[in-house]
């Protein structure tokens, strides 16, 4: 369940606000499997749109999950409310969802953290602090990550994925390394992390790559970029560099972001955690 609260000085049309949930589901969810969108309805005095798509849980168990999200404006707050269940328990869930919002309600007159129509000046500083070993279970590969970073294990059969997030969530660490049986050429190397980054990042606002290098290791840096744009409508533009090399069957992607104002400041520490990164391709996959 997730409740999403802006200011907004202009009064939005029913078409306005339709637009803006389409256009935030589409950047928050569309890369999910299966995703769908269905038309907009009216609910009250929200506008619904009711969505779906395929999520994996441990083990590699995929359920249809169905998800109802609700747009309005009261006054100079326009609110999302969304709330997501497993498709096969949405009729029995549906009396408590029900109440649940019903119970819902905006005080209009009670300010933001922020002015919305006036990002701050500076994003949150991203800190990478002490750092500490990190060893993938099976052996496969390790690397120095910030101890106070949050880490998320996306890793399914064939392909390990983890991802660091620093506490401001402009920070971002991730390793991703599939098997690959045949030799890569470096063109075949980059044509690959090039279609990885556009799988990944092309619906963000303004995404961009910069030309391959190669590195003197072997390996093939593309650095991109994009702007995010956080609650409230502050914007920063992230700057992210990834790495792809292969080690005999394995395929190694890592990736590095931070803020772009933040880059030059951090540079020493990322690299740090770069050049501690070390794979060994005798090890198994997930």
């Amino acid at each position: 369940m997730v409740v999403d609260i802006f200011e907004r000085e202009e009064k939005q049309t029913k078409e306005e606000l339709v637009t803006f949930l389409k256009d935030y589901l589409d950047k928050t969810f569309g890369k999910q499997q299966d995703f769908v969108q269905e038309d907009a309805q009216e609910s009250g005095p929200s506008q619904l749109i009711v969505w779906t798509y395929t999520g994996e849980g441990t083990g590699g168990v995929k359920a249809e999950l169905l998800a109802n999200s609700f747009i309005k404006q009261k006054d100079n707050k326009v609110s999302l409310f969304t709330f997501v269940v497993p498709s096969a328990q949405f009729d029995r869930l549906q009396p408590d969802l029900d109440s649940i919002l019903g119970s819902y309600t905006i005080n209009s007159s009670v300010a933001l953290g922020g002015d919305a129509a006036t990002p701050p000046a500076q994003t949150l500083q991203v800190e990478l602090g002490e750092l500490e070993t990190y060893t993938y279970d099976t052996g496969l590969f390790s690397i120095d990550a910030p101890k106070s970073w949050t880490l998320k294990d996306n890793s399914k059969p064939g392909e390990a994925i983890l991802l660091w997030t620093d506490p401001s969530e402009n920070g971002l660490l991730v390793v991703d390394i599939l098997e690959k049986k045949e030799q890569q050429s470096s063109e075949q190397m980059i044509a690959f992390l090039q279609k990885f980054l556009n799988n990944s990042f092309k619906s963000e606002d303004d995404f961009s790559m910069d030309d391959p290098k190669a590195q003197s290791d072997g390996s093939q840096l593309i650095v991109w970029s994009y702007t995010a744009s956080a609650t409230g409508g502050t914007k920063v533009k992230l700057l992210g560099n990834s790495f792809i090399e292969q080690h005999d069957d394995k395929l190694s992607i890592l990736t590095t972001a931070v803020p772009d104002e933040q880059f030059d400041t951090l540079k020493s520490e990322t690299n740090k955690v770069i050049n501690s990164y070390s794979i060994d391709a005798s090890a198994a996959l997930p």
